[in-house]
């Protein structure tokens, strides 16, 4: 048997990287975090040829310029300088779907000369809007492994081990072609780094002179390489576009070349069109308040008839028993304390339910994603942006997880900000007192036209809740002083 293999498995959000290595690994899964952070850390074991193999699942990470902590820990590991995870191989998972962009994050990972395989996968949705793939094209332009995938279908999976395998028994990737001139971005101040670093590949170079200070090297490694920067007039920003701007001529080449793509003119999508009206600078907030609107209303319309059977079936159940059962403690006890208990609790299943339901069907048409974009503008006012949405309607259900999710935010400001006021959100836990305080104090037979009071009543209750959190973090934001460039970029995911 060989030595063990240690495979990074890293791609863009959204991009299909989870389904493979649910795929790969199948139940062979373990999780836990990143050394010193939060960020969750996906590992799995596998078999490839005879080769004993642990896939790392890397966070969601669209270029090696990172702004989030989870993009920091998949940067680090792929440049080499994290110390608890080591690397051997490299699968790069890209949509076919949306190629152009993910051939960015798969050109810098080609340039720092580790072993790599590319995984494509959404090859079903490709081919619903149209897109044509040349593989073995692609594979020829990019001088990697290419391996078109369908994890949820186990295609392609076989393939794909045997392309690993290869790679393995034979690496390339210190003789293959860079994809762009790495060096002639910064060429002397590369050649002063190589002398320190002569296996480094040329852009491996450029970060580490961009990013040495995030990277554990001793205060002299540290104090050399800034030496170098200053000599050489190293300027960061520049190197950085010029280049973004050198890949994305070579991967617009490659596109024309290997990507067969419907007529850019073509009539626009459903969605497109849609969303001139969700994100309308007027009509979209107007829709926006219509939608929370009739979540609350929903509530408790949707949730009257089987709470009321609920009802009767604790009530019937209850005077049945007290009927057959003899007196005594314990049947006091079944009937007026478990039975009754559970009955007051089981009450409000339907409206948790229906509440939950409604959010997981806004994630999933996408209409959430559109709510962060239309709130950005607001939140910004009071020290957010529009991701803090996310984690705030997320705190309607519970605080805990919601809070976890703020580490998507990449200032750290806004970050700390939504983990304090989150909490100010009315969590899942405050529904059933919510609705039983409302009930109490609402005449449920009160309704103005088609709506109904008690429903009016809950959303203010959330409604106050939002507000108070936007108080709070208008009022935190004024004695938080961390600076920070702030940034907003939304993946909007566009079904056909």
């Amino acid at each position: 048997m060989k030595a063990g293999i240690h495979i990074a498995l890293v791609g863009n959000p959204n991009s299909g990287k989870s389904s493979l290595f649910n795929a790969l690994t199948g139940l062979h899964q373990k999780v836990g975090n990143f050394p010193g952070v939060t960020v969750d850390k996906k590992t799995g074991d596998l078999t490839i040829g005879q080769y004993p193999t642990t896939l790392i699942d890397l966070p969601g990470t669209y270029s090696f310029y990172p702004k989030r902590e989870d993009e920091w820990v998949a940067y680090r590991v792929l440049m080499g300088v994290d110390e608890q995870v080591k690397t051997d191989v490299i699968l790069l998972v890209a949509d076919a779907s949306n190629l152009k962009r993910n051939l960015l994050f798969c050109s810098q990972i080609i340039d720092l000369k580790i072993p790599v395989v590319l995984a494509l996968t959404m090859n079903d949705l490709a081919a619903k809007k149209g897109i044509k793939i040349d593989v073995a094209g692609l594979q020829e332009d990019l001088g990697i492994p290419v391996v078109a995938v369908d994890a949820r279908r186990n295609k392609g999976l076989s393939t794909l081990k045997d392309a690993i395998e290869e790679i393995i028994k034979t690496p390339r990737s210190k003789t293959q072609e860079s994809f762009i001139d790495n060096k002639n971005l910064a060429s002397a101040a590369i050649d002063d780094f190589k002398e320190l670093y002569p296996t480094h590949s040329d852009y491996a170079a450029l970060h580490y002179l961009m990013h040495h200070e995030t990277f554990p090297l001793d205060a002299e490694m540290q104090d050399t390489i800034e030496q170098i920067e200053i000599k050489h007039n190293f300027n960061h920003t520049k190197t950085q576009a010029a280049e973004i701007l050198q890949r994305y001529t070579r991967i617009q080449q490659i596109m024309k070349r290997r990507v067969t793509e419907p007529d850019p003119t073509a009539k626009k999508k459903r969605t497109d069109r849609l969303d001139n009206i969700f994100l309308h600078r007027v009509g979209g907030y107007f829709i926006l308040l219509t939608v929370l609107f009739l979540l609350f209303q929903s509530v408790f319309w949707m949730a009257k008839f089987p709470m009321d059977g609920i009802e009767w079936i604790f009530t019937n159940l209850t005077t049945y028993l007290n009927t057959v059962l003899p007196a005594a403690w314990w049947q006091d006890l079944l009937v007026n304390g478990i039975i009754a208990g559970l009955g007051g609790i089981v009450v409000f299943v339907p409206q948790i339910m229906i509440l939950f339901g409604i959010i997981t069907l806004l994630e999933d048409t996408g209409y959430m994603a559109r709510i962060s974009f239309l709130s950005d503008k607001l939140m910004r006012k009071v020290g957010l942006n529009g991701k803090s949405v996310m984690p705030m309607i997320s705190g309607f259900a519970c605080a805990v997880p919601a809070i976890m999710s703020a580490r998507n935010i990449e200032n750290k400001k806004e970050r700390l900000l939504t983990i304090l006021v989150t909490p100010f959100m009315s969590c899942s836990a405050r529904l059933p007192v919510y609705t039983i305080l409302i009930s109490l104090v609402i005449d449920e037979k009160i309704y103005f036209g088609f709506l109904s009071l008690q429903g009016l009543v809950m959303m203010g209750l959330y409604l106050l809740g939002i507000l108070m959190a936007l108080l709070a973090s208008f009022i935190l934001k004024l004695f938080i002083t961390i600076k920070e460039k702030s940034y907003f970029i939304l993946e909007v995911n566009r079904k056909t």
